[in-house]
């Protein structure tokens, strides 16, 4: 007697093995169609020579795997094991097991924020249930609990990081293969305003402040003129970025060239490891020092009071 199995590998290797079996299968199961491949269906059937007893599935000569085409099954759905009265099997003959899903192809994946990552794939399956994100080292990061989707999101992440993921579909028999992997870098935050000083009379320190973001990231300052802040302190017209570090770090970068006793106005944006820059955060302002007057020649002008001239500079 010849009893049902399922297992994965289809050893087939003649086509007129295919041919007699399948003939002995329509005979013992008649309303069950066979397919020839393992992609043409869900559900697959292994043909198991039970001589001798106990013989591992898939070990005997005449054991052989057929697939049976999804449109054949029905609505059968997401149901693990058929009974005796399903296709007007025989109890005992057949048993079917859900397949895991074909693996997705990964895609593009998208930035949504400072602690959020949306990763695309192509669904390649038609039996998942949802979708996983793991890391590098096969850890579960995300889970999308819906069949035919696109992408996942992942959040939960630290700013201007980069992350590298991979995807599974699965469904209730367990996960496809693993995808390819995919790397892609959160936004940097917006940096917090930057603190302006005095320096002298043509110059003001502008200090960086980072807000969270991580030691590689850079920034560029610019004086809400329209200048930029150049390495040397000097404006120009293009923007250079450069880490927190390089800036000066808590002590800053000494802004040069200014007219004295006027009020400067800076703001700061960062970019992530893509490049991608943040907007501009809000402004800090100061004023450069005014210069001391000169001394002039006093005028005396009676035996009770004298006259300071001096020359003032005006800006």
């Amino acid at each position: 007697m010849k009893k049902g199995f399922i297992f994965k590998d289809n050893d087939m290797k003649s086509s007129a093995r295919i041919a007699i079996l399948s003939l002995l299968l329509v005979l013992v199961i008649p309303s069950v169609v066979f397919a020839s491949a393992a992609n043409d269906g869900t559900y697959y059937l292994q043909v198991e020579n039970t001589s001798p007893a106990g013989s591992a599935p898939g070990s005997q000569p005449n054991d052989a795997t057929y697939y049976i085409k999804s449109s054949t099954l029905g609505n059968v759905g997401s149901v693990s094991t058929l009974t005796s009265t399903d296709y007007g099997l025989t109890s005992g003959y057949q048993q079917t097991v859900l397949l895991t899903p074909a693996t997705p192809t990964i895609g593009t994946a998208t930035v949504l924020s400072t602690t959020s990552i949306r990763w695309g794939f192509t669904d390649k399956a038609s039996n998942e249930i949802g979708f996983k994100v793991y890391d590098g080292s096969n850890v579960l990061k995300a889970t999308c609990a819906t069949a035919s989707l696109t992408y996942c999101d992942e959040t939960g992440l630290s700013a201007n990081t980069t992350y590298t993921r991979k995807v599974v579909a699965y469904n209730a028999s367990g996960n496809s293969a693993y995808s390819s992997t995919a790397t892609k870098y959160t936004l940097a935050a917006v940096p917090s305003a930057p603190t302006v000083a005095a320096a002298s009379t043509t110059s003001v320190t502008v200090t960086v402040n980072v807000n969270s973001n991580p030691a590689a990231t850079e920034f560029a300052i610019q004086e809400t003129g329209g200048n930029y802040v150049q390495a040397d302190g000097t404006l120009g017209v293009s923007a250079v970025w450069q880490t927190y570090a390089t800036w000066g770090s808590g002590s800053g970068v000494t802004v040069t060239g200014l007219a004295g006793g006027t009020t400067y106005t800076f703001q700061v944006k960062a970019r992530n490891g893509d490049n991608t820059a943040t907007a501009f955060g809000s402004t800090g302002n100061a004023a450069t020092n005014v210069s001391a007057p000169t001394i002039g020649t006093p005028s005396v002008l009676s035996t009770t009071s004298i006259r300071w001239n001096f020359t003032a500079r005006f800006y």
